[in-house]
């Protein structure tokens, strides 16, 4: 999950703790956001990396 997301949010707390108790914290946080309603779309939010229109060449 190397996204904005990441580097901003969880990166300076999982490099604290072990690396096994970090896997398991992104892993259930993300199925438990994805269970809620609007999940989905949270995770979209945070994963995006789609290009910008204005990038396109034809």
């Amino acid at each position: 999950m190397p996204d904005w997301s990441y580097h901003l949010l969880f990166k300076p707390f999982l490099t604290k703790v072990p690396p096994t108790y970090s896997r398991n914290f992104i892993h259930k946080s993300m199925s438990t956001i994805a269970s809620l309603p609007f999940g989905k779309q949270v995770i979209h939010f945070l994963g995006r990396e789609e290009s910008s229109p204005l990038l396109k060449k034809q």
